[in-house]
């Protein structure tokens, strides 16, 4: 009886320590600073990223350890129209899916404005996004507006990093029912596919779209 309750006390130790480890395992996961594999590419991408720092177009340099394909900028309450915007980075052929890329984006807010008193110069709308094998990325947030002297359609910006590549600006996103829209708008110099894209309203009331990007060669 006494062995009995003695393995009894070691079976419930090794399943409370086995339980323990599982939200160590979990932040191992894909984007978790705990793995040295992302950690070497992310030095790697920061330091392909623009270092000067009176660039006013580029966010390579300060992606965050916990960068993922898909993120989300805008918080509950935020005023606008909730945005989803969709796609996959493929390789200059146009058809093989491109892992290990660098998206960084932003854009202004309702007012059409970017950063505020005390933020950063791109405003509190802007994040980054990392390509798995697929080539896929994604980002919830909110519709922006043109700037408040109507100089424009209302846009997002983005900017394109990889580990053999450095940071260079890609097509900027703008969105088909724009009446601000003109023929310039459409160019398609970095990034390829359509730049302008139309949005639809889902079931839930988000506002989806997609932009594909092909790497142009470097």
């Amino acid at each position: 009886m006494k062995k009995l309750i003695q393995n009894r006390r070691e079976f419930l130790g090794t399943a409370a320590m086995g339980a323990a480890m599982v939200p160590l395992v979990q932040a191992c996961g894909f984007g978790a600073s705990a793995s040295p594999i992302l950690e070497s590419k992310l030095d790697i991408l920061r330091a392909n990223g623009v270092q000067d720092p009176n660039c006013e177009w580029c966010g390579a340099r300060d992606v965050p350890d916990d960068v993922r394909w898909k993120t989300r900028l805008h918080r509950d309450g935020d005023a606008g129209e909730r945005m989803l915007i969709e796609g996959t980075v493929f390789k200059p052929d146009g058809k093989t899916p491109a892992r290990d890329i660098l998206i960084y984006f932003y854009h202004t807010d309702t007012e059409g404005l970017y950063g505020r008193k005390g933020e950063h110069r791109h405003g509190r709308y802007r994040g980054w996004m990392l390509t798995g094998e697929d080539g896929k990325f994604g980002f919830y947030t909110i519709k922006p507006s043109p700037y408040p002297n109507r100089g424009g359609p209302a846009h997002v910006h983005m900017t394109v990093t990889g580990l053999e590549r450095k940071e260079d600006w890609a097509d900027t996103i703008f969105f088909k029912d724009d009446p601000l829209l003109n023929d310039r708008n459409y160019s398609a110099k970095k990034g390829g596919f359509k730049n302008v894209i139309e949005l639809k309203e889902d079931s839930e009331g988000i506002l989806r779209g997609t932009r594909n990007l092909r790497l142009w060669e470097v």
